[in-house]
């Protein structure tokens, strides 16, 4: 009775479950519920003629039959009309069920089973499921079985799963578990029955190679190229040439190319840049150093070089600063052949103010000598620096003088003014 679950009772109207017992009508095939049937003694569908007469309604809507009101006359008539058409139909299912009986051979067992459950399309033939490993071949619709159930189609048990009937899925046993085999510098960890991986390959760790062996792989001792050749490292001033892979040496060390002692730094190789011994020192003579020409004067020592006598200017109509200077030379023993004097000018708040030929910001006149060891020179005249804003200040901002004898003095902006008396 499979097909009619979940249709309605055809009396009550209720759905037909698994749990129920169905009958059908054999006249119009209805379902019903077993208690709705006997309940109503016969099928509930209008105008069938398995309909208990007694629930039968004339053409007037009035109940036939029983209760049928007083005409009697009436209901026996109805009553006789539906009844012959009942018998009919009863006779040629009762012929049917046994031509069908007798000619399979039915047993009364699923004969009443067919009967049972209502399924009178049994009796012409069944809507059979194929046996599977948990049922055997049955009716869909009364039920009736043939032959045996099948055995599982058995899937071997794996690394995962265990062993599983591929029919009905049902395992048995457990799972076998991965055979890991370890990672090598090539294949990652894997299992050896299902090849699944785990990770990664470890990587060769490569040995490079040396004089006496090819690059090889520490660990699996695959080997790439052949031994190489030495890897020279040429002589220093120390170590003699030699290979860096194996360390044999060939020949000397090439020895220090020293760079002579200075004032200031000590003798060194000018390959290695290795240090020996001590400097040299200054070592001074009117002021400059014989060896290095370095100049060491104190402010003290400013004016027994060179004076600045005498010192005076005056602004032409042109606006040019006419410059007067008059020198003395400090030196006990030195001719001075050049004394070149750079000057600024400033305007009334200080600022220093530039040429108006030029725009520099300073002008350097040169004197000419000689002028022997304590000797006065006459008084020097130059016109070069014009600008309208000098308010007559102006300071010494760099003094060079160069002597007979090739020597030179030169007075930076912290000396240069002390030369002024």
């Amino acid at each position: 009775m499979e097909s009619y679950f979940g249709k309605k009772c055809n009396c009550c109207g209720k759905i037909l479950t698994a749990e129920d017992e169905v009958i059908l009508c054999p006249i119009c095939l209805q379902p019903h519920h077993v208690s709705c049937w006997m309940e109503k003694q016969g099928c509930s569908s209008s105008g069938c003629p398995e309909q208990n007469p007694g629930l039968q309604t004339s053409s007037d809507g009035k109940a036939g039959a029983k209760g049928f009101g007083k005409n009697k006359k009436f209901g026996k008539t109805k009553k006789k009309r539906f009844r012959i058409p009942l018998l009919i139909a009863t006779a040629f299912l009762l012929a049917a069920v046994l031509f069908v009986g007798f000619s399979t051979s039915w047993s009364g067992e699923n004969l009443s089973r067919i009967m049972k459950s209502g399924s009178i399309r049994c009796l012409f033939g069944h809507e059979w499921k194929e046996a599977t490993c948990v049922e055997k071949k049955h009716c869909l619709h009364c039920g009736i079985e043939e032959g045996e159930v099948l055995p599982h189609q058995w899937l071997a048990e794996s690394c995962t799963a265990p062993k599983r009937c591929d029919s009905c899925g049902l395992t048995e046993g457990e799972a076998l578990g991965h055979s890991w085999v370890e990672a090598s510098c090539t294949e990652a960890r894997h299992c050896s029955r299902c090849q699944t991986a785990d990770g990664d390959a470890l990587g060769h760790k490569w040995v490079e190679a040396t004089c006496k062996e090819a690059k090889h792989c520490s660990v699996c001792h695959l080997t790439e190229g052949d031994a190489g050749e030495h890897a020279w490292v040429n002589a220093t001033c120390t170590e003699a040439k030699h290979c860096s892979l194996c360390g044999v040496s060939e020949g000397k060390a090439s020895g220090h190319r020293y760079v002579s002692a200075t004032c200031t730094s000590s003798r060194y190789c000018k390959i290695c840049k290795a240090k020996d011994g001590s400097p040299l020192g200054h070592h001074y003579q009117d002021y400059v150093c014989i060896r290095c020409k370095n100049i060491n004067i104190t402010i003290r020592q400013v004016p027994e070089i060179l004076q600045l006598v005498n010192a005076r200017y005056k602004v032409n109509s042109a606006g040019g600063i006419e410059t007067y200077l008059t020198f003395r030379n400090g030196s006990s023993s030195k001719t001075i052949k050049y004394i070149d004097i750079t000057i600024e000018y400033y305007n009334a708040v200080g600022d220093v103010i530039d040429n108006d030929i030029g725009g520099d910001k300073d002008i350097t006149y040169r004197f000419t000598g000689p002028l022997g060891p304590g000797q006065t020179s006459k008084e020097a005249y130059w016109l070069g620096f014009y600008n309208s804003t000098f308010s007559r200040e102006m300071a010494i901002k760099k003094v060079e003088i160069e002597y007979m004898d090739g020597s030179k003095l030169n007075l930076n902006s912290t000396l240069a003014p002390y030369i002024w008396r």
